[in-house]
């Protein structure tokens, strides 16, 4: 089950799933459709820790004892800033009314991500391309020698795509041939997914011909 979840952690689809078991397929694509692969990717690992911390159960005690124990294992803190978002699911999904996350919570939450933030790295950025830096790559990498060059033309695509698109890495790595479509001077790009495009549905885009 997604999340890295068992059975018991969901008690109301357990029982369900204990009356029909022939469900379990439809759940586990309702749930694997709860976030993005990716979110869910992420979330899996902070909930399989928190179903590992001795005797984890959806209370303030329990909460505030996981935020000070992952403070003390100097985990990061984009994992800090997960806990809150990760469990506050796993509450909605176990059937709670309730919310443990107390204004303590908070408090210690809050005052684990400054703690976090102290030795978190520097985010570094790329700096800006200059605006003919497509007409340049093309000139350099398909009318000089390299224009055979296999990497050279993938890296040149990729760039073209991203460049234009202004879609994210893993969006592009999604790509297949079938998603591109050439209308002579005009190229389409379907994106399957992207994290913007929330029911999946896929969105377009137009890449036209500007330079001669």
């Amino acid at each position: 089950m997604p999340f890295g979840l068992s059975g018991s952690a969901v008690p109301q689809l357990n029982k369900i799933l204990t009356t029909d078991s022939s469900l379990a397929e439809s759940v586990a694509g309702l749930m694997s459709q709860v976030k993005s692969s990716g979110t869910m990717d992420n979330y899996s690992r902070l909930t399989a820790k928190f179903e590992q911390f001795e005797s984890p159960d959806f209370s303030e005690k329990a909460i505030l004892h996981f935020v000070i124990q992952s403070v003390k294992d100097k985990v990061s803190f984009v994992t800090i800033g997960h806990i809150m978002p990760v469990l506050t699911l796993l509450e909605k999904l176990s059937g709670r009314q309730l919310t443990s996350f107390t204004e303590l919570v908070d408090v210690f939450l809050t005052a684990a991500k400054r703690r976090a933030a102290t030795v978190k790295s520097v985010v570094k950025k790329v700096g800006i391309l200059p605006s003919n830096i497509i007409s340049v790559l093309s000139h350099k990498y398909f009318m000089g020698e390299k224009s055979g060059d296999p990497v050279m033309l993938q890296t040149f695509v990729r760039s073209v795509v991203v460049y234009f698109t202004f879609c994210r890495f893993n969006c592009y790595s999604k790509l297949r041939a079938m998603d591109l479509g050439d209308n002579g001077n005009t190229i389409t790009v379907r994106f399957p997914s992207a994290k913007n495009d929330q029911y999946h549905n896929g969105q377009e885009y137009c890449i036209v011909e500007n330079w001669t």
